[in-house]
């Protein structure tokens, strides 16, 4: 009898302990196997079996438009630049460089800072700054050519994204078994080269670099003592034998936006295509800047930087 009476709750908690258990024991996920790419494959790659692999997600995460095999992806070119482990579809292929009859492919070597540290994707609208010794041997910058179309940057100078660690923890009998982390989904060496290869298409037709000088008119506005009364003119001030202070007019300047002066422009015509070549073959002398869709014309007349220098004090004559 009492083993009767110590089974019933023994069974009663064992239910309890699985009905617990079931509760709490994880649903099977559903996951899907998809292309991604094995290595970092830049715009313009010819897929290979080595070049692509499969990697597992779960079906919530994986990109609508992505594929389990492989087979139909090798051969193809990539239109786009795509990382180990970023997944690779059909949307990413295509010829990665398209050029207009009026336009040509000129490749320039950057470094980070003129290269807007590794920014630059294909599409991509940008301008070029020349930076040139002159004769004095103090640079001289000037904006030169704009509107020029990204076709390519090599993968190795694309700053990548960091991709999340994925990590699972296993228990069993009551001991963990420590984190294991998803293969092929943490970024390495996220940040880009030091230097890098930019593709740019240039109109072949003759492109004006306009030198517009900035004027400004500067209003000098002298402010002046108020005169002394004198005791004769009915002032209270007494009449005195000491000298009188003279307080002398200090000038302001009143400086306003400057203004450019189209009319005396000066116009260049160059070729882009030669411009760039000039600058790219002359170290250091070329740096990229982007631009909005909507950009307007940049017009400057360029800047030395001795121009920077503050002016000598103008000295005064003596009488």
């Amino acid at each position: 009898m009492r083993k009767k009476s110590l089974l019933l709750p023994l069974l009663l908690g064992l239910l309890t302990f699985a009905l617990i258990l079931l509760a709490l024991w994880p649903e099977p996920q559903h996951t899907v196997d998809i292309v991604v790419a094995a290595r970092d494959l830049g715009a313009g790659a010819v897929l290979t079996n080595a070049d692509l692999t499969l990697r597992t997600l779960p079906a919530d995460q994986a990109p609508p438009d992505a594929v389990n095999d492989p087979a139909p992806l090798v051969g193809q070119s990539l239109a786009v630049a795509r990382f180990r482990g970023e997944p690779v579809s059909p949307k990413h292929l295509g010829p990665p460089v398209s050029l207009g009859p009026d336009e040509r492919a000129v490749a320039v070597r950057v470094k980070q800072d003129r290269g807007l540290a590794g920014l630059l994707r294909p599409g991509a609208r940008v301008g070029v700054v020349a930076t040139l010794p002159d004769a004095d041997g103090n640079l001289f910058a000037k904006a030169v050519i704009e509107n020029l179309r990204v076709l390519y940057v090599s993968p190795d100078f694309q700053a990548r994204p960091e991709a999340p660690i994925t990590a699972k923890m296993t228990v069993s009998d009551g001991e963990s078994s420590g984190l294991v982390t998803s293969p092929g989904v943490t970024a390495t060496n996220s940040k880009p080269a030091n230097e890098g290869v930019i593709l740019l298409a240039a109109s072949i037709a003759p492109q004006p670099v306009i030198y517009v000088p900035i004027t400004q008119t500067v209003a000098s506005e002298v402010q002046s003592p108020e005169p002394a009364l004198s005791a004769a003119e009915g002032s209270e001030v007494e009449a005195s034998d000491e000298p009188e202070l003279v307080v002398e007019a200090t000038p302001t300047l009143d400086l306003g936006p400057g203004t450019l002066d189209f009319q005396n422009a000066q116009v260049l015509y160059v070729s882009p295509v030669e411009l760039l070549a000039a600058l790219n073959a002359e170290k250091d002398a070329l740096t990229l800047y982007l631009m909005p869709e909507d950009a307007e014309p940049l017009a400057s007349n360029g800047l030395s930087l001795s121009e920077l220098l503050p002016l000598p004090p103008i000295e005064e004559e003596t009488p």
